[in-house]
């Protein structure tokens, strides 16, 4: 998958409760969890969301 890059900004409480997530999961999956992989996760949420209320 290729990716673009684009700046935005982002609520600073949601920024460091991401970052905190990704610190302790990374700590518990004893691998690196990048907190870009959290930020699609939960937009690709909000795609499927709003699709499926459009389809209805």
């Amino acid at each position: 998958m290729s990716r673009i890059r684009f700046t935005t900004t982002l609520d600073e409480e949601l920024y460091f409760s991401l970052q905190n997530l990704a610190l302790k999961l990374s700590q518990k999956e004893k691998k690196k969890i990048p907190l870009n992989e959290l930020i699609e996760e939960g937009m690709r949420y909000v795609l499927k969301k709003y699709e499926c209320e459009l389809k209805n």
